[in-house]
């Protein structure tokens, strides 16, 4: 079992720190700072490949397959970030000219976009929070400890097993 204690710290400053830097890409975009972004990005690129390491060392069958995808979409980020840094800031000729210039940075903020969604979704893993969790006898757990409720799909499914009957 994973260690969530120390885990959910780190996944809830991962996502908030993913959100900041989004503000300071909105800051560079509108303001020109481009120092911020780029202190960002750092930060960035060093607490998440942890929180993604620590997480893929647990085993958790969803949390895996997030992390994976998380450095993928971070590696995506930097190249486009780095294209996008050229194109705005830079005097070098870039291939496919004004469509590579707004291209890049929608595409960098798609992508920033979904790194914060997967950092989220890692952050709610790490929690334990479950957003109805089921016992094996079909009845959802209530919010007090030992307080159980039959879940909507539990009860909607025993209703229509009862109701339906084949025709002939």
């Amino acid at each position: 079992k994973m260690d969530f204690l120390g885990l959910k710290t780190l996944t809830i400053l991962a996502g908030a720190l993913v959100y900041l830097q989004i503000v300071f890409g909105a800051l560079l975009t509108h303001r020109g700072h481009i120092d911020l972004h780029l202190a960002g990005a750092v930060l960035v690129f060093a607490l998440v490949p942890i929180v993604t390491a620590r997480l893929r060392r647990g085993g958790d069958a969803v949390a895996v397959p997030i992390s994976r995808l998380l450095l993928i979409l971070l590696g995506v980020q930097l190249l486009l970030g780095v294209g996008s840094y050229l194109a705005r800031f830079s005097p070098l000729w870039i291939p496919g000219e004004q469509l590579t210039v707004i291209g890049l940075p929608v595409a960098h903020r798609l992508v920033g976009s979904l790194i914060l969604a997967a950092v989220v979704a890692l952050a709610v893993r790490a929690s334990g929070t479950v957003a109805n969790p089921e016992r094996a006898d079909g009845f959802a757990t209530g919010p007090n400890a030992g307080e159980s409720r039959p879940s909507h799909v539990a009860a909607y499914a025993a209703q229509e097993a009862i109701s339906w009957s084949p025709r002939r």
